[in-house]
């Protein structure tokens, strides 16, 4: 069973958001988005992708591409390069993800209420973690 989540930014009506389909516990997802997408820029770039495999570092990269090879998985990664800290970030994208247009919420309950464990709100210049 994988550990959805969802990642989210307050916008004028609620809040926009992307679903991360694997991974998104605090002690991966949650670590790597508190690392790297520590500004607006890079929260509403990952965001953009609206639903994903995963967010990934770049050894977590070369796991992954090993595993989808086996089972026969075509996938696609995009590369996010944080200048700040020069490590190169991956999006892991299945070209069959279930989403393709933007996705709103009006509420953080409204989040939890989707079949996802956890959802990471970006406001303020923190991340916030709900369960």
């Amino acid at each position: 069973m994988s550990t959805r989540a969802i990642i989210a930014v307050p916008s004028a009506n609620g809040f926009q958001g992307a679903w991360n389909w694997y991974d998104g516990m605090p002690s991966s997802l949650g670590k790597i988005l508190r690392r790297f997408f520590t500004d607006e820029q890079s929260v509403n770039e990952l965001i953009q992708q609206v639903s994903f495999d995963g967010v990934h570092t770049a050894k977590e990269k070369q796991e992954y591409e090993a595993w989808m090879k086996r089972d026969g998985i075509t996938n696609t990664f995009k590369t996010f390069q944080k200048l700040n800290i020069q490590k190169e970030i991956y999006v892991s994208k299945d070209k069959g993800d279930k989403f393709q247009e933007p996705l709103f919420y009006q509420s953080i309950e409204d989040m939890l209420q989707e079949d996802i464990n956890y959802v990471y709100v970006f406001e303020n210049g923190k991340w916030k973690t709900y369960k």
